[in-house]
């Protein structure tokens, strides 16, 4: 081992690690290469200085300059924005730090059945970008309070909510924001009249994420009154006359079975009306020692009762109503044959918006032949 580092040590003189290396042709040697393979040895091309394209000075034409000035003076006075040709559709929206709202109009448009607002915002947003609807999610919710009930008239993208237009510096308007009322849910939730609105308004801006849910998020509320008014054909009635049109007995359903006309000022064909009550009745039959109550409507029969086909002016039919009869109760009252029954209702007007509920107690009285209960111990038969 120490006779091979002794080797590798003495390898190289001392006198040889000063000596510079031999200078190369390195042409000669290419030019030895080609002959030793037999190729023709190509002609040396004379090499040539490096040098720098010139730049190229672009002279302005006069005319163009004067042409692009009058396209800009035409479109500037005919109020043409020049921001949808300089901004890209798809440019990032900048994210903001403040957003103010009101509402500056409210009406009722009673063709469309739908509540119009003209809304006023104060924000660093830019709304009125062409790329705003996609580029800013919206989210709008209407509602109102009454008899301490909260009630939401819409939410999510509201029609019209997306579409602003820049009157200032940072401020705002919206035309088009309107908001279809449903007849039967205002009628049934009595919510017409003089109201006071609140409106919540949100923009939400940055990247989506994979849920569709952007990073940042601005949102202000305001409110206003409106005076909305109530649904066409949901006048509330003044009278209801009450009569039995034909009365049988169901021997299957062991019940008594009552086909109703009603005469009353109140457009009962109406889906918005006939929820504006609610309807409760009992049936009693008379025996040699009294009347008794026979039969209390509810459940299925109640939903019946409150649903009326117009037949006539001012008149109109139920549905057969069904009212079972135990046989146990007719054998107590000894109610066999033809026997004298009367209906009562009680109507009760779900619209009054103030004082006591408003109630009806119509009544009918009617004949029907009740068959024979035969005799059992089961007391539920």
């Amino acid at each position: 081992m120490r006779d091979l580092e002794n080797l590798l040590a003495n390898a190289f003189p001392e006198e040889l690690e000063n000596t510079p290396p031999a200078p190369v042709d390195k042409g000669a040697v290419r030019d030895k290469t080609f002959q030793k393979l037999g190729l023709e040895i190509p002609g040396k091309k004379a090499s040539l200085p490096e040098k720098w394209a010139d730049p190229v000075a672009k002279h302005r034409r006069p005319w163009a300059v004067l042409a692009a000035c009058l396209v800009l003076a035409v479109a500037v006075a005919a109020g043409i924005s020049l921001r949808p040709l300089l901004t890209p559709s798809n440019s990032p929206l900048p994210a903001g730090s403040y957003l103010e709202l009101q509402v500056s109009q409210a009406s009722f448009d009673e063709e469309q059945w739908a509540i119009r607002l003209t809304l006023e915002a104060k924000t660093d947003l830019d709304l009125d970008a062409p790329n705003a609807p996609s580029g800013y999610s919206f989210e709008a919710i209407l509602s109102t309070t009454r008899d301490n009930t909260h009630y939401t008239f819409g939410g999510g993208g509201l029609d019209g909510i997306t579409h602003w237009t820049k009157t200032g510096k940072d401020t705002y308007r919206c035309d088009s924001f309107s908001l279809e009322v449903d007849p039967d849910f205002q009628t049934q939730n009595s919510l017409y009249g003089e109201l006071d609105f609140h409106l919540f308004f949100q923009v939400s801006f940055g990247e989506e994420n994979i849920a569709g849910i952007r990073e940042g998020k601005l949102y202000t509320e305001t409110q206003f009154p409106l005076d909305i008014p109530q649904p066409p054909g949901a006048v509330p009635a003044t009278r209801f006359d009450l009569s039995v049109s034909q009365a049988s007995f169901d021997q299957e359903a062991w019940a008594v079975v009552l086909t109703l006309q009603l005469e009353t000022d109140g457009d009962l064909d109406s889906l918005s009306t006939q929820r504006l009550y609610s309807w409760w009745g009992d049936l009693w039959l008379s025996s040699d020692s009294g009347d008794a109550a026979g039969s209390q409507i509810s459940g299925d029969t109640l939903d019946t009762l409150a649903q009326w086909t117009q037949v006539g002016d001012n008149t109109y039919e139920s549905s057969p109503v069904s009212l079972p009869i135990r046989r146990d109760f007719q054998r107590e009252y000894s109610l066999t044959g033809p026997t004298a029954g009367t209906l009562y209702l009680v109507l009760t007007d779900l619209h009054s918006q103030t004082g006591d509920p408003v109630q009806f107690f119509p009544q009918a009285a009617f004949s029907v032949d009740l068959p024979d209960p035969g005799d059992t111990l089961d007391p539920t038969a």
